[in-house]
């Protein structure tokens, strides 16, 4: 299974915003894939796009939900995701670029209570796309005892109800190719099966096993399924 990240732009911002989000995440976690273990900080080619870029996710994470009281997913998600990864590839951020993220990602219970375009919101999209951040973001020792760890099995026991029978899970958002906000049915299931294998709570075993078995069969027909 391909690992690929899709900028989610939920909000209805000003498309330049929503560009500069996406070309400036893309090229992080582009960065970061591609060289592996190897630190990105050590190709010159590549270290003054990564500058601007990182720079400028550095500002606009924390930005948005001080000026305008909603921890996006395009922010809280995508955006820190991005910077925690540019972090662990050897990149100094100041302490404080992810403080308020990792704080607010504390409180399950705000995920779905925050100001934003109603709109716009999929609590199961929230739900995957904040999970994921908070598990980047987690200290080694609190990652390595996953299955005693509350929690995991909170974000398991939110995900389980939107599971299909065939094993998927779907967003509301429907995926077309050109389109900025398009993760679809295979993003959804592969995170979910994820968050699901990190908890490692054995009652979530048989959906986690579903999950295994849609994503082996699924059909790529399109770019969100690749």
């Amino acid at each position: 299974m391909k690992r690929f990240w899709m900028i989610v732009s939920p909000l209805g911002c000003l498309w330049g915003k929503v560009r500069g989000w996406l070309m400036a995440g893309l090229l992080v976690h582009t960065s970061a894939m591609v060289q592996g273990a190897t630190p990105i900080v050590s190709n010159q080619q590549l270290r003054p796009s990564l500058e601007r870029a990182i720079e400028f996710l550095g500002s606009q994470v924390p930005a948005w939900p001080r000026e305008n009281q909603c921890f996006s997913c395009h922010h809280q998600g995508d955006g820190a995701r991005a910077l925690a990864s540019a972090r662990a590839q050897g990149w100094k951020l100041p302490a404080e670029t992810l403080d308020s993220s990792q704080q607010w990602l504390e409180k399950l219970e705000d995920w779905h209570h925050q100001k934003g375009d109603p709109n716009a919101k999929d609590p199961l999209l929230a739900d995957l796309q904040f999970s994921m951040t908070r598990m980047l973001l987690m200290p080694s020792s609190m990652a390595s005892e996953t299955e005693s760890h509350p929690w995991f099995r909170s974000v398991g026991e939110r995900l389980l109800p939107h599971q299909k029978e065939d094993g998927s899970w779907a967003l509301e958002s429907v995926p077309t190719v050109g389109t900025p906000g398009a993760p679809g049915s295979a993003w959804a299931t592969f995170w979910a099966w994820r968050l699901l294998k990190a908890a490692a709570y054995p009652a979530f075993s048989p959906a986690r096993e579903r999950a295994e078995k849609w994503l082996l069969q699924i059909p790529i027909q399109h770019v969100p399924n690749a």
